[in-house]
């Protein structure tokens, strides 16, 4: 009986046996590029223990492909984005609140401003090494005088004084004392203060 099926199976069987396995995982393996799409793929069938980093890229994304919903908290962190990724397009009413922004201190100097600074005096007042200035303010104190402060300039200044890496906030400051129509001329300085507010991360 063994010899039967030894002469039943010549080494031409043997060959074509092993070419026909060949030529099936030849096709299994000849998949098209994208021939399995997205919508044949059950939801959780793939998770994230599954894919390493760069098996999924931008380029395999459309608009609405990821939502709020798929990111958890704390999905997306700073070493994520670059420069320019998230502007105020991309920022709801109420998307960031005040308890995601850090400390603001108000900082604040005092100033004084004789009645011929003509046409105005800048003054600047600083935030500290690393915190950010986001806004300025000048309170005068004039009293018993006309009001004769002017406010010509309150800009943001990325570069601020000393130490090094802080920002602080500009003014220019005019005296209408001896202005025509503006000031009585009684030779008065206004003083007052100027505040920069000042964010820390």
């Amino acid at each position: 009986m063994i010899s039967t099926i030894r002469s039943r199976f010549s080494s031409a069987h043997v060959i074509a046996i092993i070419a026909l396995f060949v030529a099936l995982s030849g096709t299994a393996l000849a998949l098209k590029k994208n021939s399995v799409k997205s919508k044949n793929i059950k939801n959780e069938t793939v998770q994230s223990k599954d894919l390493k980093d760069g098996d999924v890229s931008s380029v395999d994304l459309k608009d609405g492909d990821v939502s709020s919903v798929d990111i958890k908290d704390e999905d997306v962190s700073a070493v994520d984005l670059k420069d320019g990724d998230v502007g105020s397009a991309e920022l709801g009413a109420n998307v960031v609140l005040s308890s995601e922004l850090g400390t603001i201190t108000e900082r604040t100097e005092a100033f004084s401003i004789a009645d011929d600074a003509t046409p105005h005096e800048r003054q600047e007042v600083d935030c500290l090494d690393n915190e950010q200035a986001i806004g300025g303010d000048v309170s005068p104190s004039i009293l018993g005088d006309d009001d004769e402060l002017m406010i010509t300039e309150s800009n943001y200044d990325p570069a601020g004084g000393a130490p090094a890496n802080d920002t602080g906030w500009i003014f220019g400051l005019s005296n209408l004392d001896d202005a025509t129509g503006y000031g009585n001329a009684d030779n008065t300085a206004i003083s007052g203060s100027i505040t920069v507010l000042c964010l820390a991360p």
